[in-house]
């Protein structure tokens, strides 16, 4: 039987219409919406602290037990990457213990300290310990994801992808699709990147909010970088919906702000990541903020806390940031203060060769010269031209 053309066009436009939502359905959960958490968002309040009050007492009735001591050690990696760096000193010394009781196939005790040398920016080394753990385990996920963070933060982008390549095809997890992502934006494939952070969304899956709060803050920060403001505030929301005391994801809200000149929203922002994470940066980025909005003594004060709280970490050794103080010192602006910025970055050049640590090594540079020049008396404009 014939179908009258009056029957086949309300079926045409019915799917001309079915696919436009659908589009409109990908477009809204990717770069044009917020992506928004499909699962229960289920209480996690106190569950990392009770997890190490549940490895300290399996350790408290079987002190002898490498596997739970390790287990341990990771309970406390994971409490100190929330802030608080004294958890790592217990992740260390749990950690070296329970190798002393299992020095081999103890895989979980070897990623603790790989992953505190690479908080400390021991890159290198952190390689040679999840290598040794890849030697044992080829796909182990936890030092693959380790081995591509390394590479990137030595400038060793071609390798991390490869590595980010192997781990999506062990296990194409949402971890793994966006480790992929921030390697590909870093060797300056941004279709490439977009592409796998949408995968890692489209993979995640429930009981695992701390990641999901952490794509959507990376991926916010892909579009910051590119002056895509609307798709960056979306998904930063969307993050700090999920977990409002997520400092990374506080911290790039008031980056968005500082770029549209909103710098009493900027300064709340940096307060707030300074508040729960307790990390100098965002003191010297209130500063910035409080210079900006012409308060100069608040901007003094700011930057000579973040200052201080600096060179106490690297006094100590531990868990210092180089790039951090030279970024303060060239943001503070004293002349007499270049060759330290310069000094610091160079050495953090030595041993983290990203963008944002080229960034800073080139502007140190630029400033030093300028002032130089400026104090022979030979480029007086050319001070003022760098410092912008």
């Amino acid at each position: 039987m014939k179908k009258s053309k009056r029957g086949i066009f309300p079926l045409f436009l019915t799917s001309i219409v079915g696919v436009a939502l659908l589009g409109l359905l990908v477009w809204a959960v990717t770069d044009g919406g917020v992506a928004p958490y499909r699962f229960p968002v289920l209480p996690e309040e106190g569950r990392a602290e009770a997890t190490a009050a549940f490895y300290r007492a399996r350790v408290a009735a079987l002190p002898g037990s490498a596997l739970d001591r390790a287990d341990l050690a990771a309970s406390y990696w994971s409490l100190g990457r929330r802030g608080n760096p004294r958890w790592f000193e217990r992740a260390e010394a749990e950690a070296r213990q329970s190798l002393r009781l299992l020095p081999v196939s103890n895989p979980t005790a070897e990623l603790v300290l790989a992953e505190l040398a690479q908080a400390r920016h021991c890159f290198a080394e952190a390689i040679i310990g999840a290598e040794k753990i890849l030697t044992e385990e080829p796909n182990h996920e936890g030092a693959l994801a380790l081995r591509i963070e390394s590479r990137q933060a030595l400038g060793r982008t071609a390798e991390a992808i490869r590595d980010a390549d192997r781990l999506v095809q062990a296990a194409p997890s949402r971890g793994a699709f966006a480790l992929r992502a921030l390697a590909y934006e870093q060797a300056g494939r941004p279709e490439a990147a977009l592409a796998d952070f949408r995968r890692a969304y489209a993979a995640e899956d429930l009981g695992d909010l701390e990641g999901a709060v952490w794509l959507r803050a990376v991926w916010g920060r892909f579009h910051l970088r590119r002056g895509e403001l609307r798709a960056a505030r979306d998904l930063l929301r969307e993050s700090l919906r999920l977990r409002p005391e997520s400092a990374l994801s506080l911290g790039l809200m008031g980056e968005l702000e500082e770029k549209k000149h909103r710098w009493e929203a900027a300064d709340a922002y940096y307060s707030d990541a300074y508040r729960v994470s307790g990390l100098p940066l965002y003191l010297a980025a209130r500063a910035r903020a409080r210079r900006a909005l012409k308060d100069r003594a608040g901007a003094e004060a700011l930057w000579a806390r973040a200052e201080a709280s600096l060179r106490s970490s690297l006094a100590a050794g531990e868990f210092g940031h180089r790039r951090e103080l030279a970024e303060l010192l060239l943001e503070r602006g004293r002349n007499r203060e270049l060759p330290e910025a310069l000094s610091l970055a160079r050495e953090e050049w030595k041993l983290r060769r990203d963008p944002q640590t080229a960034s800073v090594l080139v502007q140190a540079y630029a400033k030093t010269f300028a002032a130089q020049w400026v104090e022979a008396g030979l480029a007086p404009g050319f001070s003022a031209a760098v410092s912008y």
